[in-house]
Parts: structure tokens; C-alpha cells; sequence
């Protein structure tokens, strides 16, 4: 047996040990961080040796894994909608059902024939919405995005830089203490992945959620939803007619909520999952 494949058998009963899942999988996607190859492509390196850097890169990263460090802060990137997202501790990791979230945005717009328009990204991240927006409507589109975290705003124009594009406004604001944005008027699309978890829950969450992914990025106040009705209530106003405003949320439970608490707005809605979009016509 290669040294390579005697670090991975060995990486994978440590895993076992801490209970994952896919530890193979897992042992493998941590070799491909060091070798800067596909997890699959290490099948056919069975006579591969290890230089001792390397050697020591793959057991560093088995130490941070051990301790459930998410894989993506490892590899320092997550992909999101066919493209390479650049991530930090400092940002939520972009998740495949916010990809459904993005998907229906671009539905609506095509389906009422929209063809330009102003769109607002509320707690941007990554900018994995705004940018995977911009890419594929074009740039008739304007787009404007923001986070309270500094680190999420440096992240997400990283990403935006290495990702050709450069017309997305990026601010550093906060939905809960700060006045309105100066161009809140006339919103096509208001967006968000707002923290929607209720605060007692934070603490059942798996360990790479609760001890890596940043708490504000998470908590969602006493029912999950403090974030939600501040967004409806700052944005509904503005959205033009018509408008859609767009979020995604932790459970059916919580949409449910949300659609009997604001039943008195004139609007359409439909769902898709958790996901409530509300219509203004």
C-alpha cells in the first residue's frame, strides 16, 4: 500500500471515530485540498508518495476536521450555482437550497417579462446571491447588496473581483439599526438568506454549524423570524409593482407565520419549500 493510501485509511478510522458519516469521502476531499486534485481523481494515484509537506498539510487539516471545522473553510471556497464562491469563518457557506432560492427570482423575472430593474441582496455573505443574479440576468439589472459584517462585505467583493463582476454595489449595513438606504425606492427584487434560527436552537445545530459558521449569520431572534418582518416591513413599501420579495426560511412552520401575520398586505404569494415569495401587484 502507496503511503498515500496508508494516510487515507488511517485518516479514515480517525473519523469513524468521531462519527462521520462518509469518512472515506471525507478522507478524500482532505487529501484533494493537498494535492489540488478532484476527491475522484485520487483513485488513480495508488503509487503516489507524500513529500513531508504535504504529509504535514494533510494532518493538519485531519486535526481541524477532527474538530468538525467545516470543509469549505478548509478548502476556502464552496461551490454555489456552478460557480467557485470564496469563503472565510467570517460568512455563511452558501448551501444548495438557497440555489432554489436564486432560481425562483430568475423565474419571476422572466415569467413577468422584466427586463430591467433594481434588485437589493439583504445580508449578502458571500454576495453568492447577488453575483449568481448579476451573471445570469446581465447588466441591465443593478444590483445592490449588504451585510453588518465587515468580513461577509470583503468576502463578497472578492468574490465578485475574481468573478468578473463589477457592477454590484456593496454596503456595509445593518438592517436593524440603521436608517434607510438612500436608494430604498423602487426595488424589482428584495432578496435574503436572513438568519432565521430560533436562538433556543443554536445550540442543538451540528458542531460545524454551531462552532464555525458565524453566530449572526444564524440567529434569528426568540421564533427565528426578527430579521424576516424587518426586511417586509422596511421593503414591502418600496417594491415597485410589480415586485417580488423573496425569502428563505428554516421550516414551512415559519412561512406559515409569516403569511398569517402580514395576510393584510395586498399581495400574491406562492412557495417553493421553505421558501416564501411575496408579489406586489
Amino acid at each position: 500500500m502507496s503511503q498515500l493510501f496508508q494516510k487515507l485509511k488511517e485518516a479514515t478510522e480517525l473519523l469513524k471515530t468521531k462519527n462521520f458519516e462518509r469518512a472515506e469521502v471525507e478522507a478524500r476531499a482532505l487529501m484533494s485540498i493537498v494535492l489540488g486534485c478532484d476527491a475522484a481523481a485520487i483513485i488513480a494515484l495508488d503509487d503516489r508518495s507524500l513529500s513531508s509537506k504535504e504529509a504535514s498539510q494533510f494532518e493538519e487539516l485531519l486535526k481541524r476536521r477532527l474538530r468538525y471545522e467545516p470543509l469549505a473553510y478548509l478548502r476556502g471556497e464552496k461551490e454555489f450555482f456552478g460557480r467557485k464562491f470564496k469563503v472565510s469563518p467570517g460568512c455563511l457557506i452558501p448551501r444548495p437550497e438557497t440555489e432554489g432560492l436564486v432560481e425562483e427570482v430568475i423565474r419571476w423575472i422572466r415569467s413577468r417579462g422584466i427586463s430591467s430593474g433594481k434588485i437589493l441582496d439583504v445580508g449578502t455573505g458571500s454576495g453568492c446571491i447577488a453575483i449568481s443574479l448579476q451573471k445570469e440576468l446581465g447588466s441591465e439589472f443593478s444590483l445592490t447588496a449588504v451585510d453588518r459584517s465587515p468580513e461577509a462585505i470583503s468576502v463578497a467583493k472578492s468574490n465578485a473581483q475574481s468573478l468578473g463582476v463589477s457592477n454590484i454595489e456593496f454596503l456595509q449595513w445593518d438592517l436593524l439599526r440603521s436608517e434607510d438606504l438612500p436608494s430604498a425606492n423602487e426595488w424589482t427584487v428584495v432578496v435574503s438568506n436572513p438568519p432565521y434560527i430560533p436562538s433556543a436552537e443554536i445550540p442543538d445545530l451540528q458542531a460545524d454549524v454551531r462552532d464555525f459558521e458565524p453566530r449572526m449569520a444564524l440567529d434569528g431572534g426568540e421564533d427565528g423570524l426578527l430579521f424576516v418582518r424587518e426586511i417586509i416591513d422596511r421593503f414591502w413599501p418600496s417594491l415597485a409593482i410589480p415586485g417580488l420579495l423573496a425569502l428563505e426560511l428554516h421550516s414551512t412552520v415559519q412561512r406559515e407565520h409569516v403569511q398569517a401575520e402580514f395576510s393584510s398586505l395586498r399581495m400574491k404569494d406562492w412557495v417553493v419549500g421553505p421558501h416564501l415569495l411575496m408579489e406586489r401587484f
